[in-house]
């Protein structure tokens, strides 16, 4: 971005997408918020006693050389970040897309690809296919343990089913680490997952010295033994299906976080109604999301892939149209002025923003 700042000023967003159930978010988190100048990040590239990845070499060499920083006079990169879309169950899906807006700091303008998990139907999920499906293990301890803090923080009235998950990740603790490990470290090993990944060079060094939180994360990115136990794919357990209540308590916290930040959703009718396998017009997410968001909730409407499935933007109003005309509590002028605030929010969708200096 320096050494062009012609091009770089042309770049003002970046849209990150991947593999989701093969690739978890957190391995974009670093490179991006270097990319985007957090000045965390950049705090924790300038430490000399951490030894990262290879990945992260390019980025200690612009560091040493005194670039690492973008100028001031280039525009703030926005960013686009797919998430909650190809997920195992919602909760796993509802957990990265926490997981990336808190992991990327996600502010205003920012905006969440497809975010399907958001507005799933998890009653409609369990009853179809829940019981069904496969989850790698590890993930499905991760997402459980992010349920739990995610009803400590939202303050959400379920007592008996915060202390039976206790109970479960203690038991999955045994089977991982060998030995029980407290809440409080748990919790701390979620937000860890969102920094820089170090080497194995410096896991095996510092292992013996660091909190009992480093260990764990050392233990889950190079020990052979509990990669290999996170790895196995299980049968969703059933504490999932009884906690539905709670996954729609923190579905709904997150869905609140993503309005107040002024976070987007960049909802695509055809691509999810095919990629989500879902029957009709009348279950897409987006509808969902629109009826109990009323005024509140940025939205654009999109075609994702054009190419791919054949369609046009048109097609993409029409199918939202239908989906909200046979679903939501809505005439036909507020039909038409949800969808024309969609249209305007994608027109609106800042393309440059102002650059903040990093303190």
């Amino acid at each position: 971005r320096n050494r062009r700042p012609d091009l770089a000023g042309k770049i003002t967003r970046i849209d990150v997408c991947g593999r989701e159930r093969d690739s978890t978010a957190n391995i974009f988190f670093f490179h991006m918020n270097l990319l985007r100048g957090d000045s965390d990040a950049h705090k924790q590239l300038a430490e000399k006693d951490i030894s990262f990845i290879v990945e992260y070499d390019r980025w200690r060499g612009l560091y040493n050389d005194g670039q690492a920083h973008s100028s001031v006079a280039l525009p703030e990169l926005g960013l686009t970040f797919h998430a909650g879309e190809d997920f195992y169950h919602p909760l796993d899906g509802i957990f990265q897309i926490d997981s990336a807006i808190e992991g990327l700091h996600m502010r205003a303008g920012d905006s969440l690809g497809h975010a399907l998990a958001l507005g799933w139907d998890l009653e409609r999920h369990d009853d179809s296919r829940g019981k069904a499906t496969h989850i790698p293990r590890g993930l499905q301890f991760d997402s459980l343990i992010w349920l739990h803090k995610t009803l400590i923080e939202s303050k959400a009235p379920c007592c008996a089913p915060i202390t039976k998950i206790e109970l479960w990740l203690g038991k999955e603790c045994q089977h991982f680490y060998g030995k029980i490990i407290s809440i409080d470290i748990l919790h701390q090993l979620i937000i860890r997952q969102y920094g820089p990944l170090v080497s194995p060079q410096h896991c095996a060094h510092k292992q013996d010295h660091e909190n009992q939180c480093d260990v764990l994360w050392y233990q889950q990115l190079y020990d052979s033994k509990v990669i290999a136990k996170r790895d196995c794919n299980t049968a969703i357990h059933n504490i999932v299906h009884d906690l539905r209540t709670e996954i729609g308590i923190a579905q709904t916290h997150v869905f609140r976080k993503i309005i107040e930040r002024g976070i987007v959703v960049e909802a695509n009718p055809s691509s999810n109604l095919r990629v989500g396998g879902l029957p009709d017009e009348r279950d897409l997410p987006l509808a969902v999301m629109i009826n109990q968001a009323h005024d509140d909730l940025r939205i654009t409407i999109n075609t994702d892939n054009p190419g791919v499935f054949g369609i046009r933007i048109e097609n993409e109003y029409a199918i939202a149209w239908q989906a909200l005309m046979t679903t939501a509590k809505l005439n036909r002028p507020q039909v038409l002025a949800r969808l024309d605030k969609a249209r305007k929010c994608g027109l609106e969708l800042p393309i440059s923003r102002k650059r903040r200096l990093i303190s």
